[in-house]
């Protein structure tokens, strides 16, 4: 599952694809790297959708089924596409591009990455955040039939949703756990070709985070694509990174206290509860 990292030589990598669950802190994570001395910022996005085969959505990924003639895609839902479809959209990226994608673990994804000479960072958040921020963006934007039950639901069914997701091939509603698609992302840690950064290490103190872990996180950042970046470069970066955008809503840590009733933080401790503890976001399940 590794691969030796790129020197400290100051050179960008040939691009660098930054990879989240949904409402992690994509768009923070992708404003850092586009800072970064060297890179392209583009609005490219390799997701489930940009090259959909008729194959139905999937909750589970099989190895199997995905191997070296196709790529899995998705977080939320997963869809195999060719790998010569993706490959070829790899290819036409600008030299040192960054650009973002919501994709699970695959050894197959690894190999195409690197093949390609394409660095990841990605990034977690509490799931209990990322749970209440997706509940509270799907109503506002056009995402299609997923978007349009939300609208239908009161907020906290919005955010059970959200939580226990919705598997309806009828309605064509898709949406696996919030357990699912963390773990989903949790499996890249192990990749030497990723770095994996936290939304509560990177958003700094207009989110509620610690200065000098911003920072930290950033020059980290440099260093795995190889990238020489000075103190100043490193503030500047920091000084840019909140907010801005048309998927921020309010970015800050600790946000699920507000909105989780009973009932939602008992079904959030039988998906997550052993995870959260993992992860170091608490030490047992009494929160």
């Amino acid at each position: 599952m590794t691969e030796s990292r790129p020197p400290f030589c100051g050179v960008p990598p040939r691009a660098c694809v930054v990879n989240s669950l949904p409402k992690s802190g994509t768009t923070l994570l992708k404003k850092v790297v586009g800072l970064l001395p060297g890179m392209t910022p583009t609005k490219r996005h390799l997701s489930s959708g940009f090259a959909a085969t008729e194959a139905p959505p999937r909750r589970s990924l099989n190895h199997d089924m995905a191997n070296r003639g196709a790529i899995a895609l998705g977080i939320g839902r997963i869809r195999i596409v060719p790998w010569e479809v993706v490959g070829a959209w790899l290819e036409r990226l600008p030299n040192h591009a960054v650009f973002s994608a919501h994709v699970p673990y695959s050894p197959e994804l690894l190999a195409l990455l690197a093949e390609k000479g394409i660095r990841m960072v990605s990034i977690i958040r509490d799931p209990r955040d990322v749970v209440v921020s997706h509940a509270m963006y799907m109503p506002r934007v056009e995402h299609g039939r997923l978007s349009d039950y939300y609208r239908m639901l009161s907020e906290d069914e919005r955010i059970m949703t959200s939580l226990v997701g919705i598997w309806d091939e009828r309605r064509g509603l898709f949406l696996r756990d919030i357990r699912q698609r963390l773990q989903s992302m949790l499996l890249w840690r192990a990749v030497d070709l990723n770095y994996q950064t936290r939304f509560e290490w990177l958003v700094g103190p207009p989110g509620g985070g610690e200065a000098h872990r911003q920072l930290g996180e950033i020059l980290a950042i440099s260093r795995h694509l190889g990238l020489r970046c000075s103190d100043k470069e490193v503030q500047r970066i920091a000084d840019h990174a909140f907010g801005g955008t048309t998927t921020f809503r309010r970015g800050q840590i600790g946000s699920w206290r507000e909105h989780l009733t009973n009932e939602h933080k008992t079904v959030c401790r039988q998906l997550v509860g052993s995870l959260l503890v993992e992860l170091g976001y608490e030490s047992d399940l009494n929160w």
